[in-house]
């Protein structure tokens, strides 16, 4: 998904209609910090590791297949104290 998609998406709600993210294991959160992060596809068949996301951080030493993305964290994993 792209930030464009993300705002067509968005744009089909009320301004004052809460966002939410899934919580670490039930229910529902607040999101938390919004970020840009250097990623890379990793798993490219999510449907045999579907407890692994299909983008990662790892370092490699070719980092052609690298690109920005923004992320969106669940909130209670990022609450400033």
């Amino acid at each position: 998904m792209t930030v464009a998609e993300l705002r067509e998406i968005l744009d089909q709600y009320p301004d004052a209609m809460p966002v939410m993210v899934d919580g670490y294991e039930d229910g529902l959160d607040d999101p938390g910090k919004v970020e840009v992060r250097r990623t890379r596809r990793v798993n490219p068949k999510p449907s045999e590791r579907w407890w692994s996301g299909e983008y990662d951080e790892q370092s490699c030493s070719d980092d052609s297949d690298r690109f920005d993305a923004l992320v969106i964290h669940g909130g209670k994993r990022y609450v400033e104290l």
